[in-house]
């Protein structure tokens, strides 16, 4: 059975910025007093960058989705923001165990459900899947409810989106309840309208007219997502404390404005602020499109 408000960011290929979207969606979605429960299933475990929180092997987590035991979850990495970590023991160990024991395979659709489940009850479920990994990414689709893939604007990307186009079309014949929400641009050149118009129309080619190329996109800001995964934070609290920071220079600036005194002073970056409103923006895109994916549910079951 499909887990109600839940959410994956999927693609075929990787490097498109799954993780990154994410860990911010989820965070900002934790920070509008939502119940989330982050799951990483990417044997890179790069969520724990983006959070801050100390990196995992994967081991309790793939026990739980083998074995069916209990898995590890880290709670309030952020107030209101739960976690069950990936690592490493996500990537080859758990292939070779499942191509060892094809029942092991047909069974993690319900053993991923159960262990969602078993973490406790929120207001949002957002699933960071591994590019390429056919079995764990078949049950992801599955159980969630809504698929959102993250594009970049190279044509390899692109192509890509074809891939789970077909991946979710197979899936939706055995999750009714899936729906491919469509594609959010990552890392757009702040310039590049024209690249920009034309993804998107090859975008809306290869989804249908049924799918959904999100308007919010996530620009290309490069000091602002490195100093995010350097210091463990996401892009909105990252804006936070540049903006401290900035205030705090140009406080220090009019203090010294003889120039006999150096007053150091945080760094700030420049750019974090329009990092932070394209999460938001598109935070809100995402949250909006499934309350009304939600209540088509409930009026096609009332």
């Amino acid at each position: 059975m499909a887990i109600a408000h839940s959410l994956c960011f999927a693609q075929a290929k990787g490097g498109v910025g799954k993780t990154s979207i994410a860990t911010n969606v989820a965070g900002l979605s934790a920070a509008a007093d939502l119940r989330v429960l982050l799951v990483d299933l990417d044997p890179q475990g790069d969520c724990a960058r983006d959070l801050g929180y100390p990196r995992d092997d994967g081991a309790e987590t793939s026990a739980a989705l083998l074995a069916g035991t209990e898995p590890a979850v880290l709670r309030n990495v952020r107030s209101n923001l739960d976690v069950i970590p990936g690592g490493a023991l996500l990537g080859d160990p758990f292939l070779d165990a499942l191509l060892d024991n094809r029942a092991l395979a047909d069974a993690l659709p319900t053993r991923l459900e159960a262990m969602i489940r078993s973490a406790g009850d929120y207001d949002l479920v957002v699933i960071d899947t591994p590019p390429g990994h056919t079995s764990l990414n078949r049950a992801v689709l599955a159980v969630v409810t809504t698929v959102l893939a993250p594009v970049r604007l190279d044509a390899s990307s692109i192509e890509a989106t074809n891939d789970l186009g077909e991946r979710f079309a197979k899936a939706r014949a055995l999750n009714p309840y899936l729906t491919l929400a469509g594609a959010v641009l990552f890392a757009v050149p702040v310039t590049a309208h024209r690249l920009e118009a034309d993804a998107r129309r090859q975008l809306l080619e290869l989804l249908g007219s049924d799918a959904l190329v999100f308007r919010s996109v996530v620009r290309y800001g490069v000091a602002a997502s490195k100093e995010a995964r350097d210091l463990g934070k996401l892009a909105f609290e990252v804006d936070e404390i540049s903006e401290g920071a900035r205030v705090a220079r140009f406080a220090a600036l009019r203090a010294n404005r003889d120039g006999s005194q150096i007053v150091e002073t945080t760094r700030f970056i420049s750019n974090a602020g329009a990092l932070a409103d394209d999460y938001h923006n598109l935070t809100a895109e995402v949250l909006g499109f499934m309350r009304e994916q939600h209540a088509e549910f409930e009026r096609a079951s009332a």
